[in-house]
C-alpha cells in the first residue's frame, strides 16, 4: 500500500496507524493523492491492491479501501 503511495497518488503525505484490540490487529493506511481511476481498484490491471485482498481473506482477515475526497484509505484487520 506504500509503494502504491509513492508510485501512483502523486500525494504529499501519508499516514500508516496500527491498532490493536483483544481480538484483532487493523492497520490503517491513508494518503491525500489523486485516489482510485474510476474509483474501483478491482478493474483490470489494479493487481497490488486485489492481491491484497486476497492475502487478508486467507488469514481471515479483511481489506477495505474507500476512496476519500482526496486519496485513498486502506484498512486491512486480522484476527489475532
Amino acid at each position: 500500500a506504500l509503494l502504491n503511495i509513492q508510485q501512483h497518488s502523486h500525494a504529499r503525505s501519508g499516514i500508516l496507524t496500527l491498532t490493536y484490540g483483544k481480538d484483532t490487529l487493523t492497520m490503517t493506511i491513508l494518503d491525500d493523492g489523486v485516489g482510485l481511476l474510476h474509483g474501483n481498484y478491482e478493474r483490470g490491471g489494479v493487481h497490488a491492491l486485489r492481491a491484497m485482498y486476497y492475502r487478508f481473506a486467507e488469514i481471515d482477515g479483511l481489506l477495505e479501501v474507500f476512496e476519500q475526497e482526496k486519496g485513498v484509505t486502506v484498512r486491512a484487520t486480522i484476527p489475532l
